[in-house]
């Protein structure tokens, strides 16, 4: 089975009968060098009744399938916080990042994001990033759909 289409069955599986579902369509602030690593735009979905995440994004589509899957890491009553990884992400230049690691919260008084794009570690030392800082933010504004 070819993986692509594994991956859409894993997830749509995952997401299959969840009417109820938190959906946050967020837009980020261009920011200079940011904009090659963190899409204009972002969709996270939270399935609410067991907690699974997808992300979707130009970035995604681009280098993946639509969607990955993300990880919760802290959902309480000021924020949610999650984290996901994409790999084969070219920076502006062609270089080949390796993994990409993302982490984002979402302020829930203001739906404000914050987004944080990491290399891996690979790229990091094929670059002589080790000391410099080389990851990437950016903020934006979500709009909260239930």
């Amino acid at each position: 089975m070819n993986k692509r289409i594994w991956i859409m069955a894993l997830v749509a599986g995952l997401f299959t009968g969840a009417a109820n579902a938190t959906i946050y369509d967020c837009k980020m602030v261009p920011q200079g060098r940011n904009q090659d690593l963190i899409a204009p735009t972002i969709t996270i979905t939270i399935n609410d009744s067991n907690n699974r995440v997808l992300v979707t994004d130009e970035l995604i589509r681009k280098y993946s399938v639509r969607q990955v899957l993300g990880e919760l890491s802290i959902d309480n009553a000021k924020r949610v916080t999650l984290k996901w990884e994409l790999t084969g992400v070219r920076d502006r230049r062609g270089h080949n990042l390796g993994r990409m690691m993302y982490r984002a919260t979402i302020l829930k008084a203001n739906n404000r994001i914050s987004v944080t794009a990491l290399p891996s570690e690979s790229y990091l030392d094929i670059s002589g990033g080790g000391g410099g800082n080389t990851s990437r933010s950016a903020r934006g504004k979500c709009v909260l759909r239930k």
